[in-house]
């Protein structure tokens, strides 16, 4: 679940939009956590990231994005 879920914003929302083979090329989202998150959907928009990579990274201060990642690395292109 993610962060605005938790603080139960109803007018929340995050949309996805993956390639054919399951990169994330686009993203939308809406909420008091999208400052921060837009910036991680971004990078692995531009970095044409995959599951694996993601699922190495290292956060040194979790916050909202472990929930972007756990939610993501299932749905994404698998090296």
């Amino acid at each position: 679940m993610l962060a605005f879920q938790y603080q139960n914003e109803v007018d929340a929302d995050l949309q996805l939009v993956f390639d054919q083979e399951n990169y994330l090329v686009g993203a939308s989202i809406y909420g008091n956590g999208a400052p921060d998150l837009i910036n991680l959907l971004t990078m692995i928009i531009t970095d044409h990231v995959s599951a694996n990579t993601l699922s190495q990274k290292i956060f040194a201060f979790p916050s909202a994005s472990v929930d972007i990642i756990d939610m993501l690395t299932p749905l994404l292109h698998h090296d």
